[in-house]
């Protein structure tokens, strides 16, 4: 039996991808070879090897110290941490003989000020850890590269996100639904965009292509932060339409109804929606950049636009020419949804977790 620990509590809030992978992954391994224990918001979230610590107070700061006192007194044999700021505490203060693995979601933050990923205290708290751990399972090649300099490479297994095909897949395809839900109207071509408001994922640059293509309906997903003000750009742009938030089930209905969605993100780790988007049979046009150049493959599964002052006309121009060859398009659907399922299905990825625990946990013995 492997006992692990979880320095993060778990919740059901879709948008955190991190608390997507650790629900999905361990509530499907054996839970006669593992237990996870972890501090969970809603007991629904207790499947599988999934187990409750059983934390009593309500105060975020003294759940924290909680969750120490637990990990102190069950001494599992591995601590999984993320790379959060205060993880580095759990790693201090954790057993003798508990193991740190990272599971890390993000590429090693820049020390440059002029970087979108300029976060120093998250640099030298993730550097801290990394020297600690006897194994990081990163989302990505594009995550594994910004930390080989810091640790030994056969330390690091890389394993990608998953996807829920029972919610993901074209048959969520609804655009009545999304027409009568929130008034757009869909007569026209539908390029969407989903991804949290701030500057690195650029939705200003949906915009700048909305207003290049008036005869097609944008649709803009995403929480409004005080990084980017995206709410007042679209106001003279009558052909966009901002939706803060939508269900896991409504996001697959919107990915599998749209005609394209448009990604052009500076940097991700990972890109959980670029996953959701192929099993939808959704084509995908995204910057070629960070974990996005990694997971599409260039005119075989979806489109990748390198960053230069020509960029917003060459997306412009690949959707339309996207929307007017039908044989481009299925194309790029079939490939993508062979890669969804093939790739990013979630049996495949608890079954790589159950491996690579298994090989940290036996090597850190030996």
């Amino acid at each position: 039996m492997i006992s692990i620990f979880s320095a993060q509590k778990l919740t059901s809030r879709p948008y955190l991808a991190i608390d997507t992978i650790r629900f999905e992954v361990f509530r499907r391994l054996d839970p006669n070879k593992f237990i996870y224990w972890t501090d969970v918001e809603d007991d629904s979230l207790v499947q599988g090897c999934i187990r409750k610590i059983p934390c009593k107070f309500k105060n975020k700061y003294l759940r924290f110290l909680e969750r120490i006192y637990w990990m102190r007194k069950l001494k599992p044999d591995l601590l999984i941490v993320i790379g959060a700021p205060l993880d580095f505490l759990f790693c201090l203060l954790k057993p003798k003989n508990t193991k740190i693995v990272l599971h890390l979601n993000g590429p090693l933050p820049s020390l440059n000020p002029l970087s979108y990923n300029f976060f120093p205290l998250n640099y030298f708290s993730l550097a801290f850890i990394v020297k600690k751990v006897v194994g990081v399972i990163a989302v990505s090649e594009y995550v594994k590269n910004s930390i080989t300099h810091l640790i030994d490479l056969q330390k690091i297994f890389v394993i990608y996100n998953g996807v829920d095909n029972k919610i993901f897949n074209p048959k969520a395809k609804n655009r009545n639904y999304l027409k009568e839900k929130y008034k757009i109207p869909l007569e026209k071509p539908l390029i969407t965009f989903i991804g949290a408001l701030i500057k690195r994922k650029r939705p200003n640059l949906v915009v700048k292509l909305a207003q290049l293509n008036t005869d097609k309906i944008f649709v803009i997903v995403g929480r409004k932060t005080s990084k980017i003000n995206v709410i007042k750009l679209p106001r003279n742009t009558k052909n966009v339409f901002w939706i803060s938030y939508m269900e896991r089930d409504v996001i697959a209905c919107l990915l599998a109804s749209s005609d394209i969605l448009v990604f052009p993100s500076l940097y991700e780790g990972f890109g959980m929606v670029l996953a959701e988007a192929m099993a939808c049979g959704c084509p995908i046009i995204a910057t070629d950049h960070g974990a996005s150049s990694e997971l599409i493959e260039n005119e075989i599964d979806g489109f990748k636009v390198e960053r230069n002052a020509n960029e917003i006309e060459i997306f412009s121009k690949l959707i339309n020419d996207l929307l007017k060859n039908d044989d481009l398009r299925k194309k790029i659907i079939t490939n993508a949804l062979k890669k969804a399922r093939e790739k990013f299905n979630w049996e495949v990825i608890s079954t790589q977790f159950n491996e690579v625990l298994t090989t940290i946990i036996k090597n850190a013995k030996s």
